[in-house]
């Protein structure tokens, strides 16, 4: 059967893909857009791994705690002046390309009126009832980015529709790289937590505005149509309503912790999450142009399944190595990036919250599969489950941890853990049983059976040089995968395709 593949693959390698089957098509279609993200990521690392070892240097454990409250503010309002459209946008471009300018314009009036009133309605709230944890001068700045992130979100939904995904991946790298030299330099400046949201606030505008420009997303007079906007409001609503809660399970615990300890603790947790958001980017690269390619195939389910199988097995032969290695070199982390000893009591909440990352990068693939199938109303129940859950048991288990352990963001952390638990347990149940696959059940236990080599092998070198087990452990994992079989010839093939394609 794999010789028969190979075969039909010719033509594919003479300039085009139309003798692949449908499957392998759209197959291919994904592997493009993966690499087309991977191509920024180098620059995305950079950024990031600049960010992690400096911003805690400048700001310590009260200040990142505080801006990280701030900044959480910030993006609620962005996601809630959004009104979900970036999610229905990519749906609706990759299945109505010609009317994408009209979405576009008609998108991003609806946001900026509904972020004018909401940040309004909440910076008052905020004057009057706000804790002494939230600095009113912080969140004002981090409300205003929320518009130039909002508007960004919408324009790149849009050329991830249209599978213009290099252009997507280089506009949110561009993103990333002005706003860490914006706010690296503020605090070089002395600026603080507010000169370091400062810079981060001209990097969404500015990034939003180029975009803009550069889009060629020509204005359309059918974008002021009420039946247009209408439209747009109804079907994002399902995805507001996911974003919402999905905002609320996975950062209102740093808010908790800031309210109910000290701002503090909620800096330990912020640098755990910026330590293990480093894994985020290998479902991202996937469920990108995922969307769009199981929504093209919800009518095939051969294709869908098996889409769906190859990207399972993709993000978990990708993201274990990395929470491994995260919970194996989690003692070295702080002193490796050079941060001050207050921030020494995020380390056993990087060791709990390196396997989260494994869960979120399942989950955000079984979610994008009920999004492309149009059961976002269902997956919604979910996230709304899990958005009170979270906040629920963090109330109590925030205090409880800290009384026990002195760590209150330990019980943040179990919490997430639990919380990313509950939504694979809904996925699997609310996806089809024809549409799962035991192949991606087999690969899964072939993966978790290398990652445990790498681990013990992690592990034992840590103590001489983190760097040398990084290296070691990294090596015995691919040697484990090849051995055990969940990494096959059959993914460097494709890779090797879809590059020859691209």
């Amino acid at each position: 059967m794999r010789r028969s593949t190979l075969t039909r693959a010719q033509p594919a390698r003479l300039g085009g893909e139309e003798g692949l089957p449908p499957a392998k098509q759209e197959g291919l279609k994904v592997a493009r857009g993966a690499l087309a993200l991977l191509s920024t990521q180098p620059i995305t690392w950079t950024a990031s791994l600049a960010s992690a070892v400096l911003v805690p240097r400048f700001l310590g454990d009260e200040g990142l705690g505080r801006y990280a409250i701030a900044w959480t503010v910030g993006s609620f309002i962005g996601v809630i002046a959004s009104l979900g459209l970036p999610g229905l946008l990519v749906r609706r471009v990759a299945t109505d390309p010609p009317r994408a300018a009209t979405y576009a314009w008609a998108s991003m009036m609806i946001v900026a009126a509904c972020w004018f009133a909401i940040a309004a309605a909440t910076m008052s709230i905020i004057a009057l009832l706000g804790p002494t944890a939230i600095d009113l001068g912080l969140v004002a700045i981090a409300v205003i980015a929320a518009l130039g992130f909002a508007a960004l979100s919408v324009l790149t939904s849009v050329l991830n529709g249209l599978g213009r995904h290099a252009r997507y991946a280089w506009s949110l790298a561009g993103s990333s790289v002005l706003g860490t030299a914006a706010g690296l330099g503020a605090l070089a400046l002395g600026a603080g937590a507010p000169g370091y949201a400062m810079g981060l606030l001209v990097a969404s505008i500015v990034s939003a505005a180029l975009l803009w420009s550069t889009s060629g997303f020509a204005f359309t007079p059918l974008a002021l149509s009420r039946r247009v906007m209408g439209e747009l409001v109804y079907g994002g609503l399902p995805f507001l309503g996911w974003n919402v809660a999905i905002r609320v399970r996975a950062q209102i615990d740093v808010v908790l912790t800031g309210i109910l300890l000290e701002p503090s603790v909620a800096g330990w947790l912020a640098a755990a999450y910026w330590i293990i958001n480093v894994a985020v980017f290998v479902p991202t690269v996937i469920t990108v142009p995922l969307l769009p390619a199981l929504s093209r195939s919800k009518q095939q389910p051969e294709v869908f399944r098996s889409v769906l199988a190859e990207s399972l097995s993709t993000v978990l032969l990708l993201t274990m190595p990395i929470s491994v290695g995260l919970f194996a070199l989690a003692p070295s982390i702080p002193g490796m990036l050079g941060w001050p000893a207050s921030l020494h009591p995020a380390v056993p909440l990087i060791m709990l919250l390196a396997f989260q990352e494994t869960l979120v990068g399942v989950d955000m693939v079984l979610g994008t599969a009920l999004i492309a199938l149009g059961f976002e109303r269902r997956w919604l129940g979910v996230a709304v489950v899990g958005a009170i859950f979270n906040p629920v048991l963090n109330v109590v288990a925030i205090p409880a941890s800290a009384s026990v352990f002195g760590n209150g963001g330990i019980g943040a952390a179990v919490v997430e853990l639990a919380t990313e638990g509950l939504f694979l347990a809904g996925a699997v149940i609310l996806l089809p049983r024809t549409l799962l696959s035991r192949t991606a059940a087999v690969d899964a236990l072939r993966v978790a059976v290398a990652a445990s080599v790498m681990l013990v092998v992690t592990t034992l070198l840590r103590p001489y040089s983190p760097f040398i087990a990084l290296a070691c452990g990294g090596l015995a994992y691919l040697a484990a995968a090849f051995a055990f079989g969940a990494l096959r010839y059959r993914h460097v093939r494709a890779v090797k395709l879809a590059l020859r394609i691209a």
